[in-house]
């Protein structure tokens, strides 16, 4: 598999924060009236995790974990990860 579409896999699977702007134009010329950047968390997804195990072959023990096995466990490292940042 092509390490770039693995990167991407991975990072939709852990989850990561993307940029949002918003851009609003107006006024009699449609000139740039307002722009607002923000932060949005894209949060994990299930379809990324579980496709990322099928394709590594040294994760044998999670890939015979159900769908609900796995969410327990992502939402036990997803604490933890948020007590280390803390």
């Amino acid at each position: 598999m092509d390490e770039e579409i693995k990167k991407a896999l991975y990072k939709k699977a852990v989850g990561y924060t993307a940029k949002e702007v918003v851009e609003e134009y107006g006024g009699e010329d449609g000139n740039l009236v307002k722009k607002k950047v923000s932060k949005k968390h894209i949060p994990p997804d299930m379809t990324a995790i579980k496709t990322l195990i099928d394709i590594d072959q040294d994760a044998g023990e999670l890939a015979d974990k159900s769908d609900e096995e796995l969410e327990e466990m992502l939402k036990k490292l997803t604490i933890e990860l948020g007590e280390c940042q803390e």
